[in-house]
This record gives structure tokens, sequence and C-alpha cells, in this order.
């Protein structure tokens, strides 16, 4: 019997740190294989031989050939290693026992690019003519360039800001009206050209739908989910507590006991890329179409005064946190190849947080995914090795 046709989810930038834990969800899920995983990144560190890159449009069809060559008419030939699968709503957060790591010490991505390669993917594909398969959802995030290994893409554009270590020499990140204006129009290639229906967004607490940079995506996406031309889910996630893994605050952490903001004494709720990633995997593969957003907050509020205290008391030496003005901070983005507009982007967001923008927590994380957010208290203990 013939089986039927899957149709994959797309995750742009899937080497970022919260794309990277979608993928690993998305991957260890034994519900269902309706929905198997391709994973696009930039050249150079794509895991799974599609290459993407969001900044050069000539690169937009390989994720759409990719998924034809794997999943298209004939693939049902395909060996037990290619069944990638994406559980169903409810089992979608399931995870590896000990004894299924003890088994394989290989990363989930490592894994998926020895299962996909493209040399196994050339004998199990079988070009044939019909409707291509089409990709059920897409990930959209905005990616930073020239790439790096170490961006977060966890809150608006501070990861495109500071993700490179200052002995880097980098070309300025691409503005985020750039960015946001990509985005868009490869959405509009996504659907039209190859039937894709769902997307879901990466965007930030702090960007309003209408507003800026990926503001405008988010208000993209919802008019046309009010035309009945696309589904979508905009995830709007507060600062991540993995952004203290940037080289940037590794490295103030390490060698001057100082973190630099300029939020005063400002709240945030932080939350874990692990809660993001959580959250996006229900986005992505529920049966209904979300067309909402998500505002993704962790369990408490803490100021920058507060994580370093927290730091403080997990790494047994003081920490103190360096409270900048909005000029000195900007300064400090364009050091590590932030843009201007970038530069002028992040002062605004921390002097937003001054200000109490960010003061608020909610229950989507625990309604969504049925867990408790992670505490930053958690996050710092299991990662305290990087700052020692």
């Amino acid at each position: 019997m013939t089986r039927p046709r899957k149709s994959p989810i797309l995750l742009l930038d899937g080497t970022g740190v919260v794309p990277s834990r979608i993928a690993h969800r998305l991957f260890f899920s034994s519900s269902s294989d309706k929905h198997p995983l391709l994973i696009a990144s930039t050249p150079g560190t794509d895991p799974n031989g599609v290459k993407f890159d969001l900044y050069d449009p000539t690169t937009w069809e390989n994720p759409f050939v990719r998924a034809q060559e794997l999943f298209g008419r004939g693939s049902e030939m395909e060996s037990e290693g290619m069944k990638v699968k994406c559980g169903s709503e409810g089992d979608t957060n399931e995870t590896p026992t000990e004894m299924d790591t003890a088994a394989d010490t290989t990363t989930p991505l490592q894994q998926f690019a020895a299962a996909s390669s493209p040399s196994t993917s050339r004998k199990q594909a079988h070009h044939t003519k019909g409707t291509p398969v089409m990709i059920h959802s897409i990930y959209l995030t905005a990616p930073n360039s020239p790439p790096s290994n170490a961006h977060v893409h966890s809150h608006a554009s501070r990861t495109a800001s500071l993700a490179a270590s200052d002995e880097q020499q980098r070309a300025p990140s691409p503005s985020p009206s750039q960015q946001a204006s990509l985005l868009m129009q490869f959405v509009d290639y996504a659907r039209l050209k190859h039937g894709t229906r769902r997307f879901v967004l990466q965007s930030s607490s702090a960007m309003e739908p209408g507003g800026f940079s990926l503001g405008r995506v988010h208000a993209h996406l919802r008019e046309l989910g009010q035309r009945g031309e696309a589904e979508w889910a905009v995830l709007r996630p507060t600062w991540c507590q993995q952004d203290f893994e940037q080289p940037c605050h590794v490295r103030s952490i390490k060698e001057e006991g100082k973190l630099y903001s300029a939020t005063g004494g400002g709240k945030i709720p932080w939350v874990s890329a692990d809660d993001i990633a959580a959250v996006a995997v229900q986005a992505l593969t529920r049966e209904d179409a979300p067309n909402t957003e998500y505002l993704i907050l962790g369990p408490e509020l803490l100021g920058y005064d507060d994580i370093a205290n927290t730091l403080s008391s997990v790494l047994g030496r003081k920490i103190v946190h360096v409270d900048l003005s909005s000029h000195a901070l900007e300064h400090r983005h364009q050091s590590f190849g932030c843009s201007e507009e970038h530069s002028r982007l992040m002062s605004s967001l921390d002097t937003a947080i001054k200000y109490g923008t960010e003061n608020r927590t909610n229950d989507v994380v625990l309604s969504m995914t049925g867990s408790t957010p992670k505490s930053f208290r958690q996050y710092a203990e299991s990662m305290k090795e990087i700052w020692v």
C-alpha cells in the first residue's frame, strides 16, 4: 500500500538556539510521521543539505526542492532512518530518555544530517511528475548575516547585534527593516508559488503588530489570516535566559564580573529558550490553525541587579550590574558589529524596560505545554561552567 505523502515542517535558521530546540523536540517525537522535519540554514552551517540564506533570494527555492526529493511521490520507499517524526498536539514535549541517549551520543541534528544527507536522499528519492509535496508550516526567524554559531534569536534583534565576539572582524548586520521586508517577501513566495499555508513567526514581546521590524511581519501575517490566505501564529517571547551565553555577556561576567545594560531598575520575566521552543512546536503542529499571537513570559520578574545577585550566588563570586546611559549602550552594541539602526533599537528597548514595559507575567507556557516555565536560577545552575 502506498503511504500518504508527508507535509514537512521547515525551520529557518535551524541551528539557532530556539530553532535547534524546536528541531530536538520534533526529532524525538514518536506520535506521528506526517510532518517530518526540514532544517534550512545559512550556507556553511546547515546540518542536512538545505542551503538557505534569507538575504540571498536565489537560495529560497532550495527547501522546496529538498522537500520534493525527500517526501514527494515515490519517497514511500524511504528507509527507517529517514523517519524523522513530528508529534501531534499533546505529544510534542517528548524528549529522549537517558537510555536513548546512552545508545547514541550524536546530537539530534547530526542524526538528522546522517539520515538526510544528499547521497542518502538521492538513493531514496524517485523523481516523478505530479503535484509537489507541500511544506505544512514554516518557522520564520530573522537570522544574522554573516552567519554566527552563537546567535540566540530570542528577543528582537539583540542576537544579531551581540552574537559575535569582538575578536572577529564582521560586517554590520542587516537592519531590522531589511530583515522584515525580506521575511514578508519570503512568506509570499512560499504561499503563492509553493502552497505553504502556515507560518509561525518568532518575534518579540517588544514588537507590536504593525510596529517596527518584525512587527511589520506580524501585521502582514495577521492580514493574510483575516483574508483566509494563510494560517499563522506569532511568538512574542520576552528576553531570553540564553542571552547570557552570548560572547559579550560571557566575557564581561568572566573577566570583569560585570553585566551591562541601560535598564535601570526595570524588571523582566526572563524566559527559557526551551519554553519558547515548546510553545513553537504546538503552534507548528496542532491540527487547528492558531491564528493568534503568544506572549511568552517566564515565571518571575527580575531586573539586571537580581540577575547579577543570582549569578553571584551560583558562581560564588561577586557579579555587579553596570547601568549605562542609552548613548553609552549604543556605542557598546556598535563595538560588537551592530549597525547604527540596530544600536538605536537596542538602546530604546532597554529604555522601555527601565520604564516598565516588561513588568508582567502570564500562564501561556503552562497552558500551551502543560509544564511550568523554567526559572532563571535553574538556568544559571545548569550553565554556570561557561562563566567560570
